[in-house]
């Protein structure tokens, strides 16, 4: 009886710790895809702002 409660108790931890881990994995891909977007917009901006300075 005691292996299967300690079996129980692993098996809830992991899946707490699973679903941190998945949102913590979710977090950081959104993070990433806003600093990629944020990288990809400031060389258009500045790349317009010398345009315009040299016209």
């Amino acid at each position: 009886m005691v292996f299967f409660n300690n079996l129980f108790w692993f098996r809830k931890i992991y899946k707490n710790t699973n679903i941190k881990i998945e949102f913590f994995l979710n977090q950081l891909s959104k993070t990433y895809f806003v600093i990629f977007l944020i990288l990809g917009l400031i060389p258009s901006i500045t790349f317009e702002g010398m345009s315009l300075d040299y016209n």
